[in-house]
């Protein structure tokens, strides 16, 4: 279940086994001792997003027509 807040953010739960969570702590411990758990997935999901357009070339995905624009025309 998600829960938005005042400043837009979305409030998730997660579960994650028991390897998961020694990554998650030593990704934690890597970069600050101090970090929370949902401050490193925050970070992790960010360098994700950002690899991940970067591998892009910084294009958006093609998600191509929606249903209503599709015709005949433009049947493949």
């Amino acid at each position: 279940m998600s829960q938005a807040n005042r400043t837009g953010e979305v409030a998730l739960t997660v579960m994650v086994d028991a390897p998961e969570q020694a990554a998650l702590d030593g990704f934690r411990m890597a970069r600050d001792p101090a970090m929370s758990r949902a401050e490193a997935l925050r970070a992790i999901l960010s360098e994700w997003m950002e690899a991940d357009v970067a591998s892009r070339g910084g294009a958006a995905v093609d998600e191509g027509l929606h249903p209503s624009e599709l015709n005949a025309s433009n049947d493949i």
